[in-house]
């Protein structure tokens, strides 16, 4: 079951619906165009994809994460699902800040995205849980580009002065959740995967068009996509700014 898509006519919207809900969708404007406005800078492509196809729009590197045979990263290799993850492997709590997902060709069938307001879910537990999901070694994330993985283990949400509350919350195949080292994870993990369901006030699911842009504060929220048939082209950027901060 889809969610109620809304798009937003101006970057001022996007903006906003940015802010409140960790998301946004735009249309009609680049995605240079928007990074502009938003004031994030470029992308970055970490050096673990160096062997991807990338292309370029408008002098600016955007990472072609369609479905290819040979490519490398295996969420990029083939249609099957990606269950909810933030962007940025390898890198710590808050290093990608920003995506930009741009649909050039949605797929036939399925290709649905999925977004999780992660953060407002840890608003909802007892602060004995929240501690849990503070602990640096709750969450290891390994990369499944590399033929020997580097693994990376932090927080999975943290509280920082400058961004707030930020997330790293993932469930995909590059996530190990340690349950067997830090106190109460089990059970903070499970009352977190209640609210990502279809029916979650929490959990958001449509399908792009052609030349629709999904904004994701990768920081605030996690992100996936259903599996589909057929030809899906999908251009990412990532970026380690975001479109605002919180000043104290």
């Amino acid at each position: 079951m889809t969610t109620t898509k809304h798009v937003c006519s101006s970057i001022q919207e996007a903006r906003n619906h940015l802010t409140e809900l960790g998301f946004s969708i735009i249309q009609g404007i680049t995605p240079t165009d928007v990074a502009r406005e938003l004031n994030i800078g470029l992308p970055v492509i970490p050096s673990y994809y160096k062997n991807e196809n990338t292309i370029t729009l408008e002098g600016d590197g955007f990472l072609d994460i369609s479905a290819k045979q040979n490519a490398e990263h295996r969420g990029f290799n083939s249609g099957e699902a990606q269950e909810l993850h933030v962007d940025g492997t390898l890198y710590k709590m808050g290093g990608i800040k920003t995506t930009l997902l741009v649909c050039i060709e949605p797929a036939v069938t399925g290709g649905e995205s999925i977004v999780f307001q992660a953060c407002c879910a840890y608003e909802t537990l007892s602060r004995n849980l929240q501690i849990a999901l503070q602990d640096i070694r709750a969450l290891e994330r390994a990369s499944v580009s590399l033929s020997t993985p580097e693994i990376v283990s932090d927080a999975v949400f943290t509280e920082s002065h400058t961004y707030g509350l930020q997330t790293r919350f993932s469930i995909d195949n590059t996530s190990t959740w340690r349950f067997d080292l830090v106190p109460n994870l089990d059970e903070a993990y499970e009352k977190l995967m209640l609210l990502t369901t279809v029916g979650s006030p929490l959990f958001f699911e449509f399908k792009l068009n052609a030349g629709e842009i999904l904004v994701l504060a990768n920081d605030k929220v996690s992100h996936g996509r259903r599996a589909f048939v057929g030809n899906r082209r999908m251009l990412r950027g990532i970026y380690t700014s975001s479109h605002h901060q919180i000043i104290g």
